[in-house]
């Protein structure tokens, strides 16, 4: 019997509709038969029946492992040829027998390669004709009637058979595809959950933190001066308590951007200064009418560009300005005046600073690009690339 190909993934289970058509197909041609011949040829009789009951039997039961166990296919296709072709010579060909043989053919057409099915259907075609030709039929009404004949309804079954597979296939390609999306999705979710994090609430614990190691120094030397550190700590604590709701929002929404963006990031600036960091805005700081997704990811880069300041620079200084280049695309830079760049030569460095990964992700989301270099300052330059909105 002809190998099948191997088949990818779960094994299909076959509807159980297909197994009740497969024996009331195999029943229904069958029983005429055997009546016929009881009278006539008993032992015959019995041995169609018994055989016919054993392949209905074998396909209801087994049918479905086929697919999954390579051994079991070829040992399934081997017992129900037998018992097929004891079928046809036990009966002769008589009266509607051959017909039995159709839905056998289905079920190879479904589960063996097209080299396999077909060769399947030739056989059972070529022992129906062997056994015409056998019991007194000549060879040439057999050319004439039966190969024409039921090699039509041979032809019919493995098409049919195709058919079938096809669709199940492509049905279990797009289910594969749709769950594929799904988790492409959940995963995307996920990281915008994470960035969104990282860059608003990050950035607030990053200046609640350095502001609380300001406050202990100044705590006996400068109680007036601690008690305004730590006021201004409480208004941070209270935004951070804001970010994480709009970040919770943010899981059934995509998120918000500032309304007023210009004003957004002056206070951003400003709550970001530190007895270790001043932070400012150019004086020239101004924003064109962006979309709300380009101001969140404006929004974004300076937070991120702020925390950095912070937190990896070692910064005194930090500036926040606006810009066009010569092809109108908007610019935001963060300027710093720290230790600058040391991974810029270093192809993995994304991957150890989630913020910067992050931030490209956004950025090329809306068609831009991040970009660090050299400062004017001395430090760092990050950078914001957006191209013009129509």
């Amino acid at each position: 019997m002809p190998e099948p190909a191997p088949r990818s993934g779960p094994p299909h289970r076959e509807p159980r509709s297909l197994d009740a058509l497969f024996a009331l197909t195999v029943v229904v041609t069958l029983t005429p038969v055997v009546a016929a011949l009881w009278s006539e040829a008993t032992t015959r009789a019995a041995l169609v029946a018994v055989a016919g009951f054993a392949h209905v039997a074998l396909a209801v039961r087994s049918f479905g492992s086929v697919e999954s166990d390579p051994t079991w296919r070829r040992n399934y296709f081997a017992v129900q040829s037998a018992l097929l072709v004891t079928v046809l010579v036990a009966s002769r060909c008589f009266g509607s027998a051959p017909i039995a043989a159709m839905p056998f053919l289905v079920q190879g057409g479904m589960v063996l390669t097209s080299r396999g099915a077909w060769t399947l259907a030739a056989a059972v075609l070529a022992t129906i004709a062997a056994t015409e030709i056998a019991y007194g039929m000549s060879v040439s009404s057999v050319l004439a009637y039966i190969v024409p004949g039921y090699g039509a309804a041979v032809l019919f079954s493995v098409l049919f058979a195709r058919v079938l597979r096809n669709e199940r296939d492509a049905r279990a390609e797009v289910e594969s595809l749709q769950a594929a999306l799904q988790d492409r999705a959940a995963e995307q979710e996920r990281l915008r959950i994470a960035r969104d994090i990282h860059d608003g609430l990050g950035h607030t614990l990053t200046v609640i933190a350095t502001r609380l190691e300001a406050a202990r120094h100044l705590a006996e030397r400068d109680p007036h001066r601690t008690a305004a550190l730590l006021e201004q700590t409480t208004e941070l604590v209270r935004d951070g308590l804001a970010e994480i709701r709009r970040s919770v929002a943010r899981m059934r929404d995509d998120g918000d951007a500032p309304a007023d963006l210009a004003r957004a990031i002056r206070d951003l600036v400003e709550r970001s200064n530190t007895a270790r960091l001043r932070a400012e805005v150019a004086a020239d700081l101004t924003f064109p009418d962006l979309p709300p997704p380009d101001r969140l990811v404006a929004w974004r880069v300076a937070q991120e560009g702020l925390t950095n300041a912070h937190r990896h620079a070692e910064a005194s200084r930090c500036v926040v300005s606006t810009g066009r280049d010569t092809a109108g695309n908007f610019l935001l830079h963060v300027d710093d005046d720290g230790r600058g760049l040391h991974h810029d030569s270093d192809p993995d460095a994304d991957a150890r600073h989630f913020g910067l990964a992050g931030l490209r992700e956004r950025a090329h989301e809306r068609g831009g690009r991040i970009a660090l270099g050299p400062s004017p300052l001395g430090g760092c330059r990050l950078t914001l690339t957006l191209p013009p909105r129509p």
